[in-house]
């Protein structure tokens, strides 16, 4: 596998002009623009050894990939993967789209890429797309379930999200780790009565987003936000502070990924807490119980 600039690339397709060059970025990325005469196979399909098996079928014709840019690794990986598969002339153009355009040189596609709009304002949850999902655990086993989204809101502040709030419907919480209908039922009633959160009193959880902040050297698929709130369970209300992943979907919709931990016995919950008991055998339940949240704006 060699490692080729522009010019050596306009060399290698006049000498050999069975040479095939790939476009391995995604799809939308090679119909907005791509080097005149490439063809796509995005790097990122699960097909894509056997997509490029059927557009070349001698393992010795000279294959050149490319993707964005210098600082973007698709066209690496690529490169090592077909080297691995054994594809025996394998060139990176590691430059990308971007050498080639930075150099004059000829590209095609429709252009047709636009840019999503700032976001700005109040947007509502999409209530469909929403979950929350639920962990409580003991020494050695957990529980497992999904609290209902009845309403919700996202503010976002020049494309960020800053704040925001949502309600659960605790009279909705499901278990879906027990498939006996008899005990999954006994657990949900065990959840909603006093010792845990009090349902007929308190039908209603509520997690309202105070500050919302972008972490620094964020980026797509890592944390990249620091979300500040207050979640109120059985009446009480306390801080929680916790990272998110936050993004946009290619049609434009703003997406939440969280995890966080809260401690029941701060809201008023002390069954089986070690905290207040000093000996509960099998009764054990831990403290801390996890939720996963995913918003959709």
């Amino acid at each position: 596998m060699s490692v080729i600039n522009s010019g050596q690339l306009r060399d290698l397709r006049a000498a050999q002009p069975t040479s095939v060059l790939l476009d391995v970025r995604i799809p939308e990325d090679f119909e907005a623009s791509h080097i005149a005469g490439a063809r796509n196979a995005c790097v990122f399909l699960m097909s894509f050894l056997d997509d490029v098996r059927a557009m070349v079928t001698d393992p010795g014709t000279p294959i050149v990939v490319y993707g964005a840019d210098n600082q973007s690794m698709e066209s690496a990986d690529a490169a090592r993967r077909l080297t691995a598969a054994g594809f025996r002339s394998v060139h990176q153009f590691a430059g990308g789209l971007a050498a080639w355009k930075s150099d004059g040189l000829p590209t095609g596609g429709d252009g047709r890429k636009p840019e999503l709009p700032i976001l700005n304002g109040i947007k509502p949850i999409d209530l469909s797309e929403t979950r929350v999902e639920w962990t409580g655990r003991n020494l050695l086993n957990k529980h497992m379930g999904t609290l209902p989204v009845k309403r919700g809101s996202l503010t976002f502040a020049e494309g960020w999200l800053s704040s925001g709030e949502f309600i659960l419907d605790m009279t909705a919480m499901t278990c879906t780790d027990i498939g006996d209908s008899g005990l999954n039922a006994m657990l949900i009633r065990h959840l909603q009565s006093d010792d845990f959160f009090a349902v007929d009193q308190h039908p209603e959880a509520r997690m309202v987003l105070r500050k919302c902040s972008p972490l620094p050297n964020g980026r797509p698929g890592h944390p990249n936000l620091q979300m500040l709130g207050d979640l109120t369970v059985r009446g009480v209300t306390r801080e929680i502070s916790m990272v998110a992943v936050a993004g946009r979907t290619p049609e434009g919709r703003v997406g939440v990924q969280c995890v966080f931990w809260f401690d029941r016995t701060e809201f008023g919950s002390s069954y089986g807490s070690g905290r207040f008991f000093s000996s509960l055998g099998k009764h054990l339940v831990n403290d801390l119980v996890e939720v996963q949240v995913r918003l959709l704006a």
